[in-house]
């Protein structure tokens, strides 16, 4: 009624809730807030009621003293030559439902944490890797001008621009090592 009291359950509430005595009776908010229902659930319920526009809300409920659970609960007015003569309450159970939307939420975290840490990685690495590739180019070209140059180029010219290019062979040899491993 426009009381918000409880006339009836059908019998799938009537096993849910287990209703008291008294609860049929009982006030549609007070029973809410036997069940665990917050204050602020129940204010959002006050706050947004009008007389003909249904309502809408997730309460989180501690139904028969087992673990809370999360319901989506609509209320909507039947009305009778243009009055308001009861509520219809319908209870849905979307518990899992939230429960694996949290889950979701968590792993697309954790997947932006990933992904973030590969591309801070591959930026990193890219760096490492150019270093010494610039360097064995540089070397490869001293010794390209070297071979095309009309005068005579002291052996040892060519040995240092050998022995940078293996060092640095070596230093990606070691990154790769420790990269990979």
């Amino acid at each position: 009624d426009k009381a918000f009291s409880i006339e009836w359950m059908n019998q799938a509430a009537n096993q849910l809730f287990i209703p008291e005595e008294n609860s049929l009776k009982s006030n549609f908010f007070n029973f809410l807030r036997n069940k665990g229902a917050s204050e602020k659930e129940l204010d959002f319920f006050c706050k947004n009621w009008s007389d003909i526009n249904p309502i809408n809300v997730e309460v989180s409920l501690n139904i028969n003293g087992s673990y809370p659970c999360i319901y989506f609960i609509n209320v909507s007015p039947v009305v009778e030559d243009n009055f308001i003569t009861n509520f219809v309450y319908v209870f849905t159970d979307v518990t899992a439902i939230k429960n694996a939307e949290s889950k979701l939420l968590l792993a697309l975290e954790k997947e932006k944490s990933l992904n973030d840490l590969q591309n801070r990685f591959v930026t990193l690495a890219s760096h490492e890797f150019r270093t010494p590739l610039t360097s064995i180019e540089t070397s490869a070209e001293v010794l390209n001008l070297y071979l095309q140059s009309p005068n005579e180029i002291p052996r040892r010219k060519f040995e240092n621009q050998l022995h940078q290019i293996k060092e640095e062979i070596f230093r990606m040899s070691e990154l790769m090592n420790n990269i990979l491993v």
